[in-house]
């Protein structure tokens, strides 16, 4: 009797244990649901990018005080912290950036129970981060900084972040400020839509320099009815494209923006433009969402080198390239018009070919330096022939690098531009070389 008892009593105990453990995690579990959440996005990029990674809140119970580190990988460089302004004007991100850095938001007068976008963070990817890499973006706190008006500490779930490079950005959507035609007042900069895997929606924000005003929005008419800029319009101004019923594959110029220059602007100023997005505003007719690379511009504001009139020349003011020429050049002034501002031109090693650099010169400083492209030529003499065809076929077996011949050769190279350097290249060089291929130059 005694041995039943002890038996029953031991399965109670058992029962009320398992009920009670089951209790706590169950209500644990729904806590955690109801934690203050801080999200750090993801986000695809290229080496050499210009990223925004926002941080967001959720489940915002109303805080006092908000304050955390962002740690982040070695080939990220943090350049701005832009704010949300509906988290009030009490938030802080000291500056120089520093890793970790910290950010901060207090509100002395009534909590702030708001969701959403806390911040945006601009990173420059480094050109030497590898394919397929992932640079963590991680969150670190003491809890004792996040708490609510009775000084009552906030209970935080921290969802980390990253930048993650693509295999390669051939057959990536990127959306791009093109090049930009300065003339007197007016500046006119294309954005350029290329590897679009098929559009039913695209949203995005421009936002400009506040020496520019922007005046005119244009769309391409092939990318269909439904795309609009609101205006009057603002800064940052606002672009989107629906197609309710087929997606849209178009490439090419999406949109033109006219700005005119205010008069007071500095001498050889650069005015950035920039694009931003929530990944959610960009997906095909599945509404998945679609990777996209953002490549930014800038506008130098004076006189500068200019592609000359009647020509293919184009000057690229984001990497400094010169491309779209003719080959066999004797003068590089045929194709670049040098006469509004002080140059110095250094020829290749055998002539104005691939190679040959452009100086712009103010002050007696060098404020520009710009690198001339001729697709296929390798040594700088502007033709494509043979000669280029055995350096090419170095470059292929690797008994060249890209160390050994420099940036402009090894852009050079890749003649078919599809952003690799192969038998392809050589097989295409050797063809022009007796006159049965042609290398495009404005690719």
């Amino acid at each position: 009797m005694h041995n039943k008892s002890a038996r029953f009593i031991s399965m109670v105990m058992i029962f009320i244990f398992c009920v009670s453990y089951c209790s706590v995690n169950s209500l644990a579990e729904r806590s955690k649901h109801f934690n203050l959440i801080i999200k750090i996005d993801t986000v695809v990029a290229n080496p050499g990018d210009s990223v925004q990674v926002k941080i967001n809140i959720a489940n915002n119970p109303g805080i006092a005080s908000l304050k955390f580190d962002v740690k982040y990988d070695e080939y990220l460089t943090l350049t701005n912290v832009e704010f949300n302004s509906e988290f009030g004007s009490y938030v802080t991100a000291p500056t120089p950036y520093k890793n970790p850095q910290t950010i901060s938001m207090i509100s002395p007068l009534k909590e702030i129970g708001t969701n959403g976008n806390f911040a945006v963070l601009t990173f420059s990817v480094s050109n030497n981060m590898p394919e397929k890499y992932r640079a963590d973006i991680t969150v670190t706190y003491d809890e004792d900084d996040i708490f609510d008006a009775d000084y009552n500490n906030v209970p935080v779930e921290i969802v980390n972040g990253y930048v993650e490079t693509s295999a390669s950005a051939e057959n990536q959507f990127t959306v791009q400020i093109g090049q930009a035609v300065v003339d007197e007042k007016t500046v006119k900069v294309d954005v350029i839509l290329s590897n679009n895997p098929g559009l039913a929606s695209l949203k995005f924000n421009v936002a400009y320099d506040e020496y520019l005003t922007l005046t005119n929005v244009e769309f391409n008419s092939a990318f269909g009815s439904y795309v609009t800029a609101p205006t009057p319009y603002k800064n940052p101004q606002t672009i989107s494209m629906i197609s309710p019923l087929s997606e849209v594959n178009a490439n090419g110029v999406f949109a033109t923006l006219t700005f005119t220059v205010k008069d007071e602007v500095p001498d050889n100023y650069s005015a950035d433009i920039t694009i931003s997005f929530d990944n959610d505003d960009i997906f095909n007719e599945d509404y998945e969402n679609i990777n996209t690379r953002v490549i930014n511009g800038s506008v130098l504001l004076g006189n500068t080198i200019m592609p000359r009139e009647n020509t293919n020349t184009i000057i690229n003011r984001n990497t400094k390239l010169i491309y779209g020429l003719e080959t066999d050049i004797k003068d590089i002034n045929n194709f670049v018009d040098c006469s509004k501002v002080e140059t110095s031109i250094v020829p290749a090693k055998k002539g104005f070919g691939t190679g040959t650099t452009i100086n712009v010169i103010r002050n007696g400083a060098v404020v520009e330096t710009y690198s001339v492209i001729v697709f296929g030529d390798v040594n700088g003499d502007s033709l494509c022939d043979g000669a280029d065809a055995v350096i090419m076929s170095c470059l292929v077996s690797g008994m060249l690098t890209k160390d050994d011949v420099g940036e402009a050769i090894w852009t050079a190279a890749d003649c078919n531009h599809d952003g690799v350097i192969n038998d392809d290249d050589v097989k295409l060089l050797k063809n022009v070389g007796v006159f049965i291929g042609e290398i495009a130059q404005t690719a």
